[in-house]
């Protein structure tokens, strides 16, 4: 069972913070799925993860690069008890083959396409190909999330916690339909594009965004 001190402690103290959470009946029932979503900023994994963790009793396998207060608590921390898959800036690869293990394994894995944060309250960053590939590589239906709420363009915990009054009753969640992705020939840049863009216009749709790419 994923999460129990969290799912007892800290997510219902985040769902106080939420307006509304829209289509939680898109999610599988089971087997693995990829969850994609446009990135507002730290906070967003924890406002998702309080939403779908404690509705799907699973843990989601999120992409994360690496900080400074994850490597204070230890990758092994991190990876067991968030399930997070750390990304290595020297081996990109290498966290794509790690959340390609989790769902042939009928994981959930999570990841925002974006890489970053975004700036804008209008338009998504351009989405990085590494999310069709997880897609068209183990044919797992595709989920996008838009995360609406104040941005907060940091990475640091404690700048964080206090930017969450600017959360309160503001955050909402849309959940989209699933996405599937197949693919009989080469898989080529033109087609990791094509599947990209059409994930990242799906998330902006959900988010009330724009994307131009």
């Amino acid at each position: 069972m994923a999460h129990p001190i969290l799912r007892r402690t800290f997510f219902p103290f985040l769902r106080a913070f939420f307006r509304r959470v829209e289509g939680l009946e898109n999610l599988p029932k089971s087997g693995p799925y990829i969850i994609t979503a446009n990135h507002i900023g730290f906070i967003d994994y924890f406002f998702i993860a309080s939403v779908i963790i404690p509705y799907t009793k699973r843990k989601i396998h999120f992409l994360a690069r690496k900080e400074k207060w994850r490597e204070w608590l230890g990758d092994g921390i991190v990876k067991k008890c968030w399930g997070a898959i750390i990304i290595d800036p020297e081996n990109k690869s290498k966290c794509l083959e790690e959340a390609l293990d989790y769902l042939i394994n009928g994981e959930i894995v999570a990841i925002y396409p974006e890489g970053e944060a975004s700036k804008s309250h209008d338009e998504l960053f351009k989405g990085k190909t590494g999310v069709a590939k997880l897609a068209l590589k183990s044919k797992a239906p595709v989920i996008s999330i838009g995360v609406l709420g104040p941005i907060v363009n940091t990475y640091s915990f404690m700048s964080v916690v206090k930017s969450l009054k600017y959360f309160y009753k503001k955050i909402s969640l849309k959940i989209g339909q699933p996405m599937i992705f197949s693919n009989e020939g080469e898989m080529n840049e033109k087609l990791l594009e094509d599947v990209t863009r059409k994930i990242m216009k799906n998330i902006a749709s959900l988010a009330g965004k724009h994307y131009p790419y």
